[in-house]
């Protein structure tokens, strides 16, 4: 009988002897498409680990040497494969669910089932949430939306500083929570918005799923179940969301037993509009439905809070933006933010441009439009892609290409109002404002726009639906900066360095931005 160290030592060496048959075959399978980097069986994890710290730099100099092609980046147990040109980024983004699947990919790359809950992969229905009663109301909830931040920034900003003088401020901290209470006043209103216990546990929560997802895609896939378990029973993230919204959800429902669904004085947020649209079952229970509001949160926090950090660097560090800026926010929306609307913030076409190009050259990651091959798939140019592989286009790379933008790596912050001045007829543009309608061309200049060129929002049946409440956000946050502060880097004025671990790429969590106050008035 064995010993349980022998027993223990055969278990390591048979686990070690299939990870190797698994190398083997995936080299194999794989053979036939082309490697960034090394592509050996061996030799192939040196790229894995240059991938984990510049992704960025490995999938550019893929997207160079093979574009119009599919070609292949090792990862530490299995290969990605990049789509890369017009022809296939197209192919990859309007395939159907059942053969290159979103879903799956994310479940996948997330590690969803554990890190977010397997409700959330089996029902969506959340998505429809956001695109019909949150992107119709923009107009309605931007009053609430700018009370919130002129608190924030109160809170965070003005009782910081000096008087009269520059103080520097790190800016991933503040405007994270500025963001979160920004989100949460439309989503649970007040007072939990101001909740500082409650906005913790969102941000918390955002970290934990990516944090999470690292660790358990780093275990194999019979144990990824065990580390999930664990993952989650040591955060315990979602029974302390049920703790906070268990009292509102409550109240609600007592009044929707007595006075039916649109009962008198009914909140008109994200909880409420997410209570009435929960399927019966487990979806509706308190704790499904905090897990859906985590998740809202998370979604939040990770496209509006670094996108406005990444933009914030740029202005701060290019000051010659911030007048041409602050002359258009004034024509456009006025120096009183109450009287400030969605028609008007349309019409910042150099603030849209602005915070446009500054996604377009540091986004949230390197890639987009992830799916996995349902089946064995074959693209047009002939490339085979095997079963359970995950597919994506790279995003930074893509639009560092002077095929898509003139002089392609230059910031040029108003290089779209620019583009969108060459080919809005007045006349038509008039007509567009009264439709509701956008020109062709003066769409995929906008913003929330999207196109091959421009990827940070996905494409096809996935594109980002919440990207509309992010654009609004993100433009009364900077239109409300200008006006009320002087900005400009610490030390020697340069925007700071990206981080990027492994496919993500995150603003500088130590910079400093200079704030000094310019109307106290506001």
């Amino acid at each position: 009988m064995e010993s349980p160290t022998q027993a223990l030592i055969t278990v390591a060496v048979g686990l070690a002897t299939l990870r190797f048959i698994k190398s083997i075959y995936r080299h194999w399978v794989y053979s036939g498409i082309p490697s960034v980097g090394h592509g050996g069986m061996i030799t192939s994890y040196l790229t894995a680990f240059q991938y984990l710290k510049e992704a960025n730099v490995v999938l550019l100099e893929g997207y160079r040497k093979y574009k119009g092609r599919i070609f292949k980046v090792a990862q530490v147990d299995s290969w990605l494969l990049i789509v890369s040109g017009d022809r296939l980024i197209e192919e990859l983004r309007n395939a159907p669910e059942d053969v290159l699947s979103e879903e799956n990919a994310m479940a996948d790359l997330l590690q969803s089932d554990y890190t977010l809950g397997k409700q959330l992969r089996e029902n969506t229905y959340h998505t429809s949430v956001i695109r019909t009663s949150l992107n119709r109301k923009l107009a309605n909830i931007l009053p609430d939306e700018i009370d919130e931040l002129r608190a924030a920034f109160r809170d965070e900003i003005d009782l910081k500083l000096v008087n009269e003088g520059w103080t520097g401020l790190k800016a991933t901290d503040i405007f994270t929570q500025i963001i979160t209470r920004i989100s949460n006043r439309v989503f649970v209103g007040l007072p939990l918005c101001r909740n500082e216990a409650y906005c913790r546990l969102n941000i918390d929560y955002a970290m934990h799923v990516m944090f999470g997802a690292f660790i358990i895609n780093a275990f194999p896939p019979f144990l990824k179940s065990i580390v999930g378990w664990v993952f989650n029973a040591i955060s315990g993230d979602r029974r302390k969301a049920a703790k906070f919204l268990g009292p509102m959800i409550e109240e609600r429902r007592a009044k929707i037993s007595q006075f039916g669904k649109d009962y008198p004085d009914k909140p008109d947020d994200l909880l409420s509009w997410i209570m009435d649209a929960a399927p019966p079952g487990p979806m509706s229970s308190m704790e499904g439905i905090a897990s859906r509001m985590l998740f809202m949160n998370f979604s939040a926090l990770h496209t509006t809070a670094m996108s406005f950090v990444h933009a914030l660097y740029h202005l701060a560090s290019k000051l010659e933006y911030v007048e041409p800026l602050r002359e258009e926010i004034l024509e456009h929306l006025g120096p009183n933010p109450s009287n400030w609307t969605k028609a008007a913030l349309e019409k910042c076409w150099k603030l849209d441009s602005f915070l446009k190009e500054c996604q377009r050259l540091n986004g949230l990651g390197a890639l987009s439009l992830p799916r996995k091959a349902m089946r064995t798939y074959v693209f047009n140019d002939g490339t085979e892609v095997p079963q359970g592989a995950i597919v994506s286009a790279t995003q930074t790379a893509t639009q560092l290409d002077d095929a898509y933008y003139e002089h392609a790596e230059k910031f040029d912050g108003f290089r779209f109002s620019k583009l969108r001045e060459k080919v809005a007829d007045q006349e038509k543009q008039d007509i567009h404002e009264e439709t509701g309608e956008a020109l062709e061309e003066d769409w995929k200049y906008r913003y929330t726009g999207t196109g091959i060129g421009f990827l940070a929002f996905g494409g096809g049946r996935h594109v980002c639906p919440g990207r509309f409440f992010a654009s609004s956000t993100l433009k009364c946050m900077i239109a409300y900066l200008l006006l009320k502060y002087d900005i400009k880097i610490a030390g020697d004025g340069k925007r700071p360095a990206d981080i990027w671990f492994g496919p993500a790429c995150i603003p500088s969590r130590s910079a400093e931005v200079l704030f000094k106050r310019r109307d106290a008035l506001l």
